[in-house]
């Protein structure tokens, strides 16, 4: 097995990119805050990895460079990082930390490594990178290796979503029959026409049985966690716009979806019932036998927060899915605003206890969005 080691220098703000040293080598694009009176930046995400002949020259006239500084929000600039790497192996070293990284602004790279299995030892000034992180646990191992082929028949390792519509029974003895059977059929629709594209390839199936809704994705691996993650996050935009506030758990372990027989059963199921009738807002809290999952594939297009949510019996620490930070077509953009419209709306609607559930969402929301905007750690310049 090939070893790369990789020795990354910086940081250079945009405006002295003239600075990088003119060699082959990989790069990685950052959006930061600056910090003029130490003279450092505050480093927020990783937007885009790179590679080129001659680091200096890529970035004096980089082609993407107003792609990058769009990203930016008021008070960011961006600033970059670099490391030497001999011309044969860009390709390589670009694939791979692309790979682990999944920058928003990459397209190629991003679903799989297509080189032999090989080992990065990553040093310097790579702060943020998911690679330092969460693939050191497996040596730098970046071969993704395939799942065991599962079908629908087997009894297997699955992940499962368990939601349920909330004032579900209070709606029925208080609506007209008729035009709470619409408002379901424009629930089933929208959530269906937005499930279409997840479901290609058979490997994510649902049933709805009244306000109770199973999700399930034919095993454990990363298409999987992909496919549920996004699923989960269709639901909640389908369910809070129309004014279906909606909870649910994520759990994970052997599980029966014998849809022929119409039998549903395992243990994550009994888990996740049991979690979310915890639950004191809207949203999708993680259990724990999901949770490694979780660490092991979550990033910035797959938002999982780690923070305390609200339960009944009060706050405790959880992972949980911030569906928020995902745009109406899955893309990484905050929607902050237009979920509190539909919160508005369903606000406007009770009163009494299920406005608690609106507060405690709003305040779920507020403190993803704080954390996910923590700047990680203020570094020095070049």
């Amino acid at each position: 097995m090939k070893v790369y080691s990789l020795i990354f220098k910086g940081y250079w703000r945009d405006e002295n990119r003239s600075g990088i040293p003119s060699v082959s080598g990989i790069y990685l694009v950052y959006r930061c805050k600056y910090n003029p009176d130490s003279d450092t930046v505050s480093l927020i995400e990783i937007l885009y990895i790179g590679q080129a002949q001659n680091l200096n020259e890529r970035h004096i006239n980089h082609e993407r460079r107003s792609d990058f500084l769009r990203q930016c929000k008021a008070g960011e600039t961006l600033c970059y990082s670099v490391a030497e790497v001999n011309s044969p192996d860009l390709n390589v070293v670009e694939n791979a930390l692309i790979f682990a990284q999944k920058p928003p602004l990459n397209d190629k790279y991003k679903d799989g490594f297509n080189y032999d299995a090989s080992e990065f030892h990553l040093e310097g000034r790579c702060n943020l990178m998911k690679m330092a992180k969460d693939i050191i646990n497996k040596k730098y191992n970046i071969v993704d290796t395939p799942q065991e082929a599962i079908t629908w028949n087997d009894d297997a390792e699955r992940l499962i979503l368990y939601a349920d519509i909330m004032g579900f029974s209070h709606r029925v003895t208080q609506s007209n029959h008729n035009e709470l059977k619409e408002d379901l059929l424009k629930f089933k629709r929208s959530w269906d026409a937005k499930s279409i594209p997840l479901r290609k390839g058979d490997h994510l199936r649902s049933v709805q049985f009244s306000d109770s809704i199973l999700i399930v994705v034919n095993g454990t691996n990363e298409k999987m966690f992909n496919l549920i993650t996004k699923a989960a996050v269709r639901l909640m935009q389908s369910a809070v716009s129309l004014g279906f506030p909606i909870k649910g758990v994520i759990a994970q372990g052997k599980f029966t979806y014998d849809k022929n027989n119409e039998l549903y059963f395992g243990l994550p199921l009994v888990e996740a019932y049991q979690l979310h009738d915890e639950i004191y807002y809207y949203g999708v809290v993680v259990h724990h036998s999901a949770e490694q999952t979780v660490k092991l594939y979550s990033d910035a297009t797959r938002p999982y927060t780690k923070a305390k949510v609200n339960l009944k019996k009060g706050k405790t620490s959880h992972y949980h899915l911030s569906w928020h930070l995902l745009d109406t077509k899955l893309s990484k953009g905050n929607i902050e605003d237009l979920v509190n419209i539909w919160l508005d709306k369903i606000e406007e609607s009770v009163s009494g206890a299920p406005r608690i559930y609106v507060d405690n969402t709003r305040d779920v929301i507020a403190s993803d969005n704080t954390q996910w905007e923590t700047t990680i750690e203020d570094v020095e310049l070049k």
